[in-house]
């Protein structure tokens, strides 16, 4: 029973922990090509 509960706990986290991960990359890439268009106007 303990153990099916930690493994649930773990797969949360580490499901939670690519999604963050995910959205730090998206962030990443949208200010990169943010930074790409900035400098394609001076």
């Amino acid at each position: 029973m303990l153990a099916m509960d930690s493994r649930k706990v773990t797969s949360m986290w580490s499901d939670r922990y690519v999604h963050t991960a995910q959205s730090i990359e998206d962030a990443r890439n949208s200010l990169v090509t943010v930074g790409f268009f900035l400098n394609l106007d001076k």
